[in-house]
């Protein structure tokens, strides 16, 4: 085989693996293992304040728009060496809420939330109960499930 036929085909097994591996880390994440849950009180995100390394102050909170809330819990969290951003709010309205989530009041109580994300990196987890909403975004999907189920077991309001 000659040296070019060799080089011409090692340089073709990689770009494929590298396309492969790019198409992969963009393909939808099946969710169906979470079991996505709400909160009526914002102290039951106390449950993680031994992880968090730094208050996040709202005003830097883009998603926020100006929304006037009652009360927040708005932190970067570290858990197994994985960070995470939490902006948690208590708004005025189930409206508000549902609009700092971009979704829609809806009705059925069983969709009020949003994952989005690829198995590799960033995720982002959006949900809403009445007026209370939360935002968490994270690393890659298998790490931000273990975290989100540590964090939300407790929490009062689940999606059926």
């Amino acid at each position: 085989m000659s040296k070019k036929l060799k080089v011409f085909i090692i340089v073709s097994v990689c770009v494929l693996l590298l396309a492969g591996l790019f198409t992969a880390s963009f393909l939808s994440i099946n969710t169906d293992k979470i079991e996505y849950r709400g909160f009526t009180d914002i102290s039951e995100f106390n449950k993680v304040d031994s992880y968090a390394v730094e208050e996040i102050d709202p005003s830097m909170d883009s998603q926020l728009n100006n929304m006037k809330y009652s009360d927040n819990y708005c932190k970067t969290i570290i858990y197994n060496n994985n960070t995470y951003k939490i902006f948690a709010y208590v708004f005025e309205s189930e409206q508000n809420a549902a609009d700092y989530c971009d979704l829609k009041v809806i009705a059925n109580t069983n969709y009020n939330y949003k994952y989005s994300g690829n198995i590799f990196f960033h995720n982002t987890l959006r949900v809403y109960s009445g007026k209370c909403a939360y935002i968490i975004e994270g690393n890659n999907h298998s790490d931000f499930a273990e975290f989100y189920k540590f964090l939300s077991s407790e929490f009062t309001v689940i999606f059926k």
